[in-house]
């Protein structure tokens, strides 16, 4: 279920900002059901904290992500990789098209990267995203083109859903 922005008093609330929660909320569509719940579509949670209204706001909304927008277009779960098959069987076409779909459901972290907002999943793909609007931007590509200048031998085929920072900073790597 969708929620649009409902605030509810707090009193004596003492801090403030914004806590986001990306994870699973649909699991499925169109009549298939995921059978892995880590291939389920994703879901922002999202809670404002405002300590000088007193008030506390929740969000919640599927993540506008490649997947979930073609799935719904298509009215069943669309084409991309998954950790297991739905029930019943996307059709062989469909399976097909999985190297080449967007495979952009990132549910399972954020982070700050640059003044940017990310979500990041176990794949190469990451998702800026607006922390006010939850909308997703589109995938985030890192320049590469200064240590690999021959662009098109450089495949990007891992990604890190929990970054760990370089040392001494607070910059992820």
């Amino acid at each position: 279920e969708t929620v649009r922005r409902e605030c509810f008093a707090a009193p004596g609330l003492t801090h403030s900002g914004v806590w986001l929660i990306p994870a699973v909320g649909r699991f499925d569509m169109g009549g298939r059901d995921f059978t892995c719940a880590l291939d389920a579509f994703g879901k922002w949670h999202k809670f404002e904290l405002d300590s000088d209204r007193g008030a506390i706001c929740f969000t919640a909304e599927f993540m506008q992500t490649g997947f979930f927008n073609e799935s719904t277009k298509a009215g069943t779960v669309g084409a991309g990789m998954l950790f297991s098959e739905t029930v019943p069987p996307r059709p062989l076409a469909v399976r097909l098209r999985a190297m080449t779909a967007p495979n952009d459901n990132a549910f399972v972290n954020t982070i700050s990267v640059g003044g940017q907002h990310v979500a990041l999943t176990d794949s190469p793909d990451r998702l800026a995203f607006s922390l006010s609007s939850l909308a997703v931007r589109g995938k985030l590509r890192f320049d590469s083109s200064a240590r690999y200048p021959r662009r098109a031998l450089y495949l990007e085929t891992l990604g890190s859903a929990h970054p760990v920072p370089r040392p001494g900073s607070q910059t992820p790597l």
